[in-house]
């Protein structure tokens, strides 16, 4: 956790006679409370970056603007801290959106975007247990952005639907491994995503496919 309440943007300059990359410029931006975990996304319909921070009052919004300035923080209040933010398009309606969590609460809170750099008042989803990681990908190729909470039973599977919507949730099992650290990928270029798990001591590694009815079932595993 970052212990001041502003965020230093670091302004990537290039200096072409050197042919090198310098940080040349630092501009301090007040976030109004320590921030806790940031994502880079895009939430309004501009080419510039934009930036959605976690902290201990809940969300913090910063746009980016030419010159490399952004906007001042938009706050959207929280009942509790986000220990955990990412980002995707959960409904597929082409507007990023994003879900974070707390340590002490059994429930993701999904914000939609509305495409104009807002989002609207967040949704709590709820958890069988509380949230030990949280990671968002499009795991069945529909354009919809899930996401992957994971617990002390493993990780929960919440399918992206319609607007406010998700799938009735699926427990993969991982074999008794607590969902603590894990992330997807394509492995094998099969165009199906994989779930790669991290024993808890580090020592170990699994990895679990998509089958034809989409469960993810062991393929590799060495627990």
């Amino acid at each position: 956790m970052w212990s001041a309440s502003w965020v230093a943007t670091a302004l990537l300059l290039t200096a072409v006679a050197a042919s090198a990359l310098e940080f040349a410029t630092r501009e301090e931006i007040a976030l109004g409370s320590p921030g806790r975990r940031v994502v880079s996304v895009k939430v309004n319909g501009d080419d510039l970056p934009d930036y959605v921070f976690a902290t201990d009052h809940g969300l913090a919004v910063l746009l980016g603007a030419r010159e490399a300035k952004f906007s001042s923080p938009t706050s959207i209040r929280l009942s509790v801290a986000p220990a955990f933010l990412v980002s995707g398009d959960f409904d597929g309606d082409g507007r990023a959106d994003t879900a974070s969590a707390s340590i002490t609460e059994p429930s993701v809170r999904v914000a939609y975007g509305d495409g104009d750099g807002g989002f609207g008042q967040a949704q709590a989803l709820a958890t069988s247990g509380r949230v030990l990681f949280l990671h968002s990908a499009d795991v069945n190729s529909d354009g919809r952005s899930d996401l992957l909470v994971g617990s002390g039973d493993g990780v929960i599977l919440f399918r992206g639907k319609a607007r406010a919507e998700f799938h009735e949730p699926q427990t993969i099992d991982t074999q008794g491994v607590e969902g603590r650290w894990f992330t997807t990928a394509d492995l094998n270029g099969d165009g199906r995503v994989e779930l790669i798990v991290l024993e808890t001591g580090g020592e170990a590694v699994g990895i679990f496919e998509a089958d034809e009815q989409e469960a993810f079932v062991p393929r590799q595993a060495s627990f």
